[in-house]
């Protein structure tokens, strides 16, 4: 079996645990950047089971680029949360 084969389904199920704390960290910690990194990486989660599914270059490059605009919102509501605290 091929390297991918083994890494691409572990790396699929850790981007659903790390989407799984990002809604812990929303809805139990109350810290509204979670949300936007759970969808992050979600999306990432469904990148990489699209490829394996043969789904289009176009979906992908979508999924993608949605990924990033969340995962960038969390990071400046990361940032903005943490400057308010000074």
């Amino acid at each position: 079996m091929a390297l991918d084969g083994i890494l691409t389904p572990l790396g699929i199920l850790i981007e659903i645990v790390v989407a799984g704390l990002g809604l812990f960290l929303g809805a139990v910690r109350k810290k509204r950047y979670g949300y936007p990194i759970a969808i992050s990486f979600l999306l990432f989660a469904g990148f990489d089971v699209g490829s394996l599914m043969g789904l289009s270059a176009d979906l992908l490059a979508a999924l993608n680029i949605l990924a990033i605009i969340s995962a960038l919102i969390a990071v400046w509501l990361l940032v903005k949360t943490e400057i308010g605290t000074r």
